[in-house]
Formats: C-alpha cells, sequence, structure tokens
C-alpha cells in the first residue's frame, strides 16, 4: 500500500513510521510514501510551513478471515448437525445463505436446515472467506420415535376397524325362512275347479 501525494505535499515530512510498535524503515519515492507489509502503522509527519507536527494511524490488512466449521469440511457434504466457530478476527461479518436466500444464524448455533450453504466472512478490510457445503435431510432419533409412534397408531386404527367389522357381521341377524311344503299331485281330473 502507499500514501499518495495527496497526504506528503512538498511542506510535509514524514519523521518516522513505527510498525507494530517498533521503528520502521519506510520509503518515500515520487512523493508517496510506501508501506508494505501488513500491521499498523503510525506515521508522523511534520508540517513545515506551521511547525506543528501530526501523527496517524494505518492499518493494512490483506489476510482474510478464517472460522471453524464443526460437522462439515468446506465444500463437504453431511446429514450432521454443522455449526461455525472460532473466528480468526474482531468485527467480522458473516453472511449464510441457503438455497440462494438469507438465513438467520448466530455463531455457535447448530444447523438443523438442509440444503445447499454459501458462508461469507468479511473483515473490516474487506477481504473475505467463502466456504461452502451441503446439509441434507436425515432423521433423528426424535423423527424415528414420532414416525415409530405413528406407524403404530395406525396399526392399531386398522385392527379396530377389522374388529368392528368382524363384530358387526357376527351380530347380524339371519331371517328365518319358513318352509311350506304344498301337497299337490298335479292331477287335475280331480280337481273340481279345473276348466275342461
Amino acid at each position: 500500500m502507499c500514501i499518495r501525494d495527496s497526504l506528503l505535499q512538498e511542506n510535509i515530512e514524514v519523521k518516522s513510521v513505527i510498525k507494530d510498535n517498533e521503528n520502521y524503515e519506510f520509503t518515500i519515492a515520487d512523493g508517496r510514501l510506501y508501506l508494505y507489509d501488513e500491521g499498523l502503522y503510525t506515521v508522523n509527519i511534520l508540517d513545515n510551513n506551521s511547525g506543528l507536527e501530526y501523527s496517524f494511524n494505518i492499518t493494512i490488512d490483506t489476510t482474510p478471515p478464517t472460522l471453524e466449521l464443526v460437522g462439515v469440511e468446506n465444500g463437504g457434504t453431511t446429514k450432521n448437525l454443522v455449526s461455525m466457530k472460532n473466528i480468526s478476527e474482531e468485527n467480522c461479518t458473516l453472511v449464510v445463505m441457503v438455497d440462494g436466500m438469507y438465513f438467520d444464524y448466530t455463531l455457535g448455533e447448530e444447523i438443523e436446515k438442509s440444503g445447499q450453504f454459501i458462508v461469507t466472512l468479511t473483515d473490516e478490510a474487506g477481504n473475505s472467506t467463502t466456504y461452502t457445503f451441503e446439509r441434507v435431510y436425515s432423521l433423528n432419533s426424535a423423527s424415528i420415535a414420532v414416525l415409530a409412534g405413528l406407524g403404530v397408531l395406525v396399526i392399531l386404527i386398522i385392527i379396530l376397524l377389522v374388529k368392528s367389522r368382524h363384530h358387526y357381521y357376527k351380530e347380524e341377524t339371519v331371517e328365518e325362512i319358513e318352509e311350506t311344503t304344498v301337497t299337490d299331485d298335479f292331477n287335475d281330473e280331480n280337481d273340481e275347479n279345473a276348466e275342461i
């Protein structure tokens, strides 16, 4: 990084540069102060017109922040619960997207939602790191217990329905039909009412 000539006008003289609390050998070329290494710098300058000395701080940060994914590797797929912890720098912005939608996440919480995750961590200097992972849906012990309970309930209902239908048909009354026997010899000669 360099501080441009707008800060180093002809009447400005750089007296010293302190980096991480130690004297730093600086370079001035073409009216520019060049600072290359990461760190916190304190620049002391003299305004030759007024005779006043000033100092200001500059932080050079080119290292992207990191965090620790728990339950999955970066770029991986898992059925496990996933969480994030141990951000390498303070004052970072953490943005979590799942399937293209913003996901409200607090550092350290376990993620139960399934989908494609994109996690972006950005520090105050604008350096950022992106993590991706996929969490696929899986049944946990509570879900399995609920499903087993529902299965038992369905079986009980079926048994009750079968028993009640069986009982219904068993109690159904059967009508008795009286048999009447008619004796007729089918001999019309003896019948007085027979027509000739």
